[in-house]
């Protein structure tokens, strides 16, 4: 029984595989819903790769491409890593690596940020009347910047072998595949719940790797002694240069230490954008308010950074391949 169960799960993994190794978009034939069928232009391509790692093994990673992204060949685009909570990193690594996807409704929440306006169904209403005027101003004149992201298994916690697939294997492969800008300033990181308290830990202990950082309903509490000490040994630096983006509900059990955080932040003049809706922890709000927020204020951050450089005339050589982007 066991040998046929085996079996089975290569059999289901094979398959998988071969739907997902080719770039497909949640629009297209059999994957055809009447929300992706109308929005197939603001579509975003899905890919699955295959990671091979010295101390992880083979990991599979999900990667998310901008809908121009295979007409506009010559252009460069900015990276957010997504990293994902704990059940789905108990459950396995190919769970785990669509957790954003799956869990998270990032493919809607993509098409939304896009859009010229959002409304109280697009947030499941955990957004006040207020807050969505808030954001569909902001959405008339900066819509979501394209961006790459990147969705790999979520290891549950802080192994070297994991940490060195993150920060060595994983950037290396995904930037030598994909046109992917090289260069820190327009490579972010993010997490949910377990992912988000990572997410920092991998941005203040590598900060000349990112220049965001983001957590939706991060948790803090388990993982502020890993980056504390590495925030307040590299602060001027990160000061200047990495971006926090927090996001979180009124509702949820890591909001105290999240506040306190921010606080922290302010305190020491870091740049540091922190959105609290309504709602509790969990699914419901990821895919409602939590996942929209997060990748969109990395897209603002990442919009400034590209102006920056478009009005510098005198491009770094470092940048070459991000030049091309910009010609």
């Amino acid at each position: 029984m066991n040998i046929r169960i085996t079996l089975l799960m290569l059999l289901l993994l094979i398959v998988s595989s071969s739907i997902y190794a080719i770039p497909f978009r949640k629009g297209d034939k059999t994957y055809t819903t009447p929300f992706f069928d109308t929005n197939k232009d603001k579509m975003y391509y899905v890919e699955l790769n295959e990671v091979r790692s010295a101390g992880m093994g083979l990991q599979p990673v999900f990667v998310l491409l901008p809908p121009d992204y295979y007409k506009e060949t010559k252009r460069y685009y900015p990276s957010i890593i997504l990293l994902g909570g704990l059940s789905e990193s108990l459950a396995g690594p190919l769970p785990s690596s669509l957790y954003w996807i799956h869990d998270c409704n990032l493919e809607e929440a993509l098409i939304w940020m896009q859009s010229d306006s959002i409304n109280a169904k697009a947030v499941w209403r955990m957004m006040p009347k207020d807050v969505i005027e808030r954001y569909n101003k902001m959405l008339e004149t900066d819509k979501l910047e394209d961006v790459i992201l990147i969705c790999p298994y979520t290891f549950a916690g802080l192994p070297e072998k994991f940490n060195k697939y993150i920060v060595e294997e994983l950037i290396s492969f995904m930037e030598s595949k994909y046109r992917i800008a090289s260069n820190r300033e327009f490579r972010g990181i993010n997490g949910v719940c377990l992912g988000g308290g990572m997410s920092f830990f991998y941005a203040f202990h590598y900060p000349e790797l990112f220049s965001s950082v983001g957590g939706v309903q991060a948790d803090i509490p388990d993982f502020t002694k890993h980056f504390i000490k590495d925030m307040l040994s590299n602060l001027d630096y990160i000061r200047k240069n990495i971006h926090v983006n927090l996001v979180e509900s009124r509702g949820d059990s890591y909001l105290a230490a999240n506040n306190l955080l921010v606080d922290r932040f302010k305190g020491y003049n870091m740049n540091c954008e922190y959105n609290v809706f309504l709602g509790g922890h969990g699914y419901a709000f990821y895919k409602a308010a939590g996942s929209k927020a997060a990748i969109y204020h990395h897209g603002l951050y990442f919009r400034k950074k590209l102006k920056e450089y478009r009005d510098d005339v005198a491009l770094p050589v470092a940048l070459s391949m991000l030049s091309k982007a910009l010609n």
